[in-house]
Parts: C-alpha cells; structure tokens; sequence
C-alpha cells in the first residue's frame, strides 16, 4: 500500500514539473513576441557598405591613401596632385610620386629600378628640358597597413639628377625624340642665364619617364601630370628678407612674415640635413598623412595662419 501511494506521489510530481516547464516556455515566446513588437524595424536591403548612414564611422583624414583613384599624383609637403603641380622655381622642397602604378612597378624590380622624369618647357623663347633623378624609397602606409613603394624626386638636386641622368643613352634619346631643344637642364637653378627668369611663370609638357640608359617608360602613365613653374625675382635671392608685417610679404609673393623674414608657407627650411634620421622619420610621418607636416615646425615654414590648405585628390 505505502509503495502504491509512492509510485502515485512520483507521477504527480513529474506531471507538475512537466506543466512548469511548459507553461515557462509559452511566457518567453509571449514575451518576445510583445518586446519585438515595439522595436524600430529595419529594411536591411537599404542599407549597403556604402551608405550615408549618420551612424557609419567617420575620418578626419585630409588625405586619404586609400583612395580609389587610379591615377598617379605628386605630392608636395600635404596637397596632392593629379594633375597641374604649382611649384616655385626657387623651391627646394623633395616631391614623391605616387600611386598603384607607380608601386606596382617599382615592386616587380624588387626596388632597384630607378629612372629619370623629363619636363619640356612650353615657352617659345625657352626651348629647354629638365631632367631629374627619380629614386625608390619605400614606406610603411599604416592607412593601407602595407609598405609602399614610390619615387622621390628633387629638382634642387644638381649632384643627384647629374649622376643618374646624365648619362649617353637619356641624352640620345631625348635628343632623338626633340632635336629643337636647346639645352637640358638638371635643376631649376640653372634652368635660366645668370639664375634670372624673366618670366613670371613657365608651364611644362607632361611628365615623361626614362630608364637610365635612355629606354621610354611608357608603363607608367604620367600624362596627367604637368607644372607649372612660378617665378619671382625676390625669391631668387639667397639672403632672407627681412620684415615686421605678413602684408610686407604677401605683397610679394610670399606666405607671411615669420620670425623676422618673409617665408612660402609649407615650405622646406634652408639648411635642414634632409639625410638625419630624425628628418626621414618626419618624412614618414608626412608621407602616411600629408597633414603631419603641421608637427614639424623644425623642418618647414607654417604660418601663424594656415594660407595653404591640404588638398585631396579628385
């Protein structure tokens, strides 16, 4: 009798259980139903990795590197250019070429490959070429997370362009392919007699590349890319000139007055050792976001008011 009474309590006890459960499973579906019911619904087909969307992250990068566009640029200090580049012909700051091309092709030369860029000056009294070095330099882009290659190039560089570029096979072929010219030219120091230009500016053909042994690099696809050299006579001298006043300045051709002397905003300052390591380092730091040259007051002329906004590329 008392194991009959057991056995009956047991099953009572199971069906009870079983109901418990039940009845809690029921309560969270009623639940969420209820929850999800009051929740904003989304339309996930109208929403693509491109949206506008407000909550998407935003950059504050002046110069992306990770841009889409497959053209090669040039970039001097922060601004990019994919097409006309404004340089002074007094100017000594280095420029890089750069670009998915321009990697490319240094990468399948393991780095070795060096070449000369040539600008034909359009300019009727000035039938010249200028012929500069271009040498691989490598980077670590932290925007790609990838080492980058690219070219750099400095026109104040006599030595540099002379070595490399004055060489039979360059001066043949350029001879060859425009046999007008009247001279070539390895900086833009030298480009006019006794240093003077009398022009206020000189605008260039495209860029055209060689090997050092004269062969055309056509792979590289540097027809967007022309200058546009601008000239001042008060910025061919070699003594700083003085002043008290950004108007003194600007009033010739000049960014501002800083520290006593007129100076070009972003420019390379005279006499910094482009070759010590702290120098290079700074280079890295520019060449990762062009907007960094604003952290090295040591090495470059930045006015008190930025005159020369960073530019994109198109």
């Amino acid at each position: 009798m008392q194991t009959k009474i057991s056995n009956e309590t047991s099953t009572a006890l199971q069906s009870s259980i079983a109901f418990a459960r039940q009845f809690l499973f029921l309560s969270t579906l009623l639940i969420s139903g209820l929850l999800s019911s009051c929740m904003p619904q989304t339309d996930l087909k109208k929403i693509s990795p491109g949206s506008n969307s407000t909550n998407s992250p935003t950059t504050n990068n002046p110069t992306s590197t990770t841009t889409n566009n497959t053209l090669n640029y040039i970039q001097d200090g922060p601004n990019l250019y994919t097409s006309i580049i404004n340089y002074p012909l007094s100017g000594t700051n280095p420029l890089y070429l750069r670009g998915k091309i321009i990697h490319e092709f240094i990468s399948l030369s393991t780095g070795n490959q060096q070449i000369c860029l040539g600008l034909r000056l359009l300019d009727s009294e000035m039938q010249k070429m200028v012929i500069v070095a271009a040498k691989a330099q490598t980077f670590y882009n932290f925007s790609t997370q990838k080492k980058e290659w690219y070219y750099l190039v400095n026109f104040s560089d006599l030595e540099s362009n002379t070595s490399l570029c004055q060489k039979t096979g360059v001066i043949n072929r350029i001879n060859l392919l425009y046999p007008s010219l009247s001279a070539i030219r390895y900086s833009l120091e030298n480009l006019c007699a006794s240093g003077n230009c009398s022009k206020t500016f000189y605008n260039s053909n495209s860029l055209e590349a060689f090997t050092t042994s004269g062969t055309i690099v056509s792979s590289l696809t540097l027809t967007n890319l022309s200058f546009k050299f601008t000239n001042s006579s008060t910025n061919n001298s070699t003594t700083p000139l003085g002043c008290t006043t950004n108007d003194t300045c600007t009033s010739i051709g000049y960014s501002c007055c800083s520290a006593g002397q007129c100076v070009k905003d972003l420019q390379l300052k005279e006499g910094v050792n482009t070759s010590s390591a702290e120098y290079l380092q700074a280079l890295q730091d520019i060449l990762a976001n062009p907007n960094n040259i604003y952290q090295y007051p040591q090495y470059y002329y930045l006015c008190s008011v930025n005159t020369t906004q960073p530019s994109t590329l198109s």
